[in-house]
């Protein structure tokens, strides 16, 4: 039969390697991945010809497989060449025996092509486990070697998020609507905010004051609300709009952390018009 029930009694042994790896698969996802655990494989130099890999857990396209805590594999780099550049590829390497159907993981190295220019990067062999591949290797690291000393060890896996970390990051994230006399707060639960708010202001209400022998005048404002305390702003942005030309400038938190002080420059003082004034305020609600 196509179809099975895996995780149900059936009075029989019947959950397979492949029942439980394509579940792993679904839920984590069908490529390599290092999981958030241990020492998540850590690399160390030991000596010019041997990196030690220390514990950790890995799920390879659904194939969970592990450097046991508190062990860990050393694997040998051969010596370089003086004058040459070298770069060796550290991979664990699946395979799956075709008459027995036994599955195994081991670390190995795959040796670069030396080269007196810049060097590539062995590429490693890529199978679908999912579907019965025979071998499949996972790049854990690229080891650049410069003549006869290791240069760098460069990671290359991808380590998951856990539930833990997934979780937390979408509660800093979550945020709730705030609607104030002026507009409305986004706050959010990670101690920011953005404030959106928009206030009229009749111009006879402005204070103008001309600069210099030129035809501008500004005026002032205060106490413009933005619906929330800050402790602290990031970025405060301000825009003026009449039937004239305006424009807000020099925009500040007020001594009370809950609204705007700035000024609108405009061309005369048309005392008829009605300026509109718009605020967006970034920062920190605690």
């Amino acid at each position: 039969m196509a179809i099975d029930i895996v995780d149900a009694f059936q009075g029989k042994p019947h959950v397979t390697a492949d029942d439980v790896g394509g579940f792993k698969a679904g839920i984590v996802g069908e490529e390599d991945y290092m999981l958030p655990a241990g020492e998540q494989m850590k690399a160390t130099v030991m000596s010019n010809n041997k990196i030690r890999i220390a514990e950790g857990e890995a799920v390879m396209q659904g194939r969970h497989w592990r450097i046991k805590p508190n062990t860990y594999e050393d694997v040998t780099i051969e010596n370089g060449a003086q004058n040459m550049n070298r770069k060796d590829a550290i991979i664990a390497r699946y395979t799956k025996n075709a008459d027995t159907g036994i599955e195994k993981v081991e670390l190995a190295v795959l040796k670069g092509t030396p080269t007196s220019g810049t060097a590539i990067a062995p590429a490693q062999e890529k199978g679908n486990i999912l579907e019965g591949t025979m071998k499949h290797e996972m790049l854990l690291y690229i080891v650049s070697l410069k003549g006869l000393n290791i240069e760098s060890v460069t990671e290359e896996f991808n380590v998951l998020m856990n539930m833990s970390k997934i979780n937390k990051r979408l509660s800093d994230t979550s945020y709730e609507i705030i609607k104030s006399s002026t507009g409305y707060v986004k706050k959010y639960a990670n101690g920011t905010f953005e404030a959106w708010a928009k206030t009229s202001v009749k111009n006879s209400d402005f204070t103008f004051k001309q600069i210099g022998n030129t035809i501008l005048y500004y005026a002032q404002y205060r106490s413009f609300g933005f619906g929330i305390k800050a402790t602290e702003v990031f970025n405060i942005q301000t825009s003026a709009m009449n039937n004239g030309v305006i424009w807000a400038a020099r925009p500040s938190l007020n001594t009370n952390k809950e609204a705007v002080d700035g000024c609108v420059i405009q061309i005369g003082t048309q005392q008829e018009y009605v300026t509109y004034l718009d605020a967006y305020v970034v920062g920190r609600w605690k």
